[in-house]
């Protein structure tokens, strides 16, 4: 397992190490190396290739979900369709709910009242 941080890839050690970890299992098939970021910077060379995970801006419980979900080989998947290339975007889900169309002027009038007529003989 790496646990990526700024500090550690600029280690006298971190290129050694996890060269060694993916030559041993470079297809990934294994599982031999699993790679998580504990905070956003830019991965140097083949370590910007690799898969990994992201734990940093999540909550402790988040973060602790999705490492286990790692180490188990599950992979997070979406929960809905993507979009076909050249289709419009779809627009963004509001969290505030919608007021509903106006009432048009025809169904808030009342109906005018006609007195009968008297029917034929």
């Amino acid at each position: 397992m790496a646990v990526l941080s700024a500090a550690y890839v600029s280690s006298a050690f971190a290129e050694a190490e996890w060269q060694a970890a993916w030559a041993a299992d470079p297809s990934g098939r294994a599982r031999r190396l699993l790679v998580f970021r504990v905070e956003d910077f830019d991965r140097p060379k083949l370590l910007g290739q690799l898969v990994n995970v992201d734990l940093f801006d999540l909550d402790q419980a988040s973060a602790a979900i999705r490492l286990t979900a790692a180490a188990r080989g599950e992979r997070g998947t979406p929960t809905a369709k993507p979009r076909f290339p050249g289709e419009p975007a779809r627009p963004a889900r509001s969290a505030t709910p919608r007021t509903p169309p106006p009432t048009p002027l025809a169904t808030r009038l009342r109906p005018h009242h006609h007195p009968r007529r008297p029917r034929g003989p």
